[in-house]
């Protein structure tokens, strides 16, 4: 399973406007591997990856970071919302998994407004059946003819007027990929 994790702030503060000002900047992907100083969010060190969206062009960017989330820790957190009421608590509840990440970036500062998330969402396709809870494609071991079962996908059934779209249809580069499905 895949899930996604947008948190919004006020300004994008890991950006830095003033060139001047010798202070480093953040502009699009950040990796933490295998942390070890989250032990009561992450207690199984689970690596987190993070896109900035506000470096997009300007009629798209926005002070938001999207964190992927896969496996056992989009299942875990998945389940984890599911118990709360109020988009209240599963900010609050999404703000604390995650501000040991997002405190690491440039500009952070503890308690400041525009270090402060003012809202925060998960998708949750592991409780939704029309995205077949959670499924994506993917190629099981000792597969040896794949590429046609992707052929066969890719061409449909024009005479049934039925088509296939998303990450399983994708070139085979971008295949199980977000690109792969937006690119499709």
């Amino acid at each position: 399973m895949v899930a996604q994790v947008y948190i919004t702030f006020p300004q994008a503060f890991w950006q830095n406007d003033n060139s001047t000002s010798g202070r480093q900047s953040f502009t699009g992907f950040a990796h933490w591997l295998s942390p070890a100083y989250a032990f009561d969010t992450n207690p199984l060190r689970w690596e987190q990856q993070c896109i900035e969206l506000s470096s997009l062009p300007s009629l798209h960017a926005h002070p938001t970071l999207l964190f992927y989330i896969y496996g056992d820790q989009a299942i875990s957190l998945s389940s984890a919302l599911i118990t709360l009421s109020t988009q209240e608590e599963k900010d609050k509840y999404i703000t604390n998994v995650f501000r040991p990440y997002f405190s690491l970036l440039p500009q952070y500062a503890e308690g400041s407004i525009e270090c402060t998330p003012s809202s925060c969402l998960m998708t949750n396709w592991s409780a939704d059946e029309l995205a077949g809870c959670g499924s994506y494609s993917n190629f099981p071991t000792k597969l040896e003819e794949g590429d046609v079962d992707i052929k066969v996908m890719r061409e449909g059934l024009p005479g049934r007027s039925l088509w296939f779209a998303g990450e399983h249809v994708a070139p085979f580069m971008a295949m199980g990929t977000v690109n792969g499905a937006y690119g499709t």
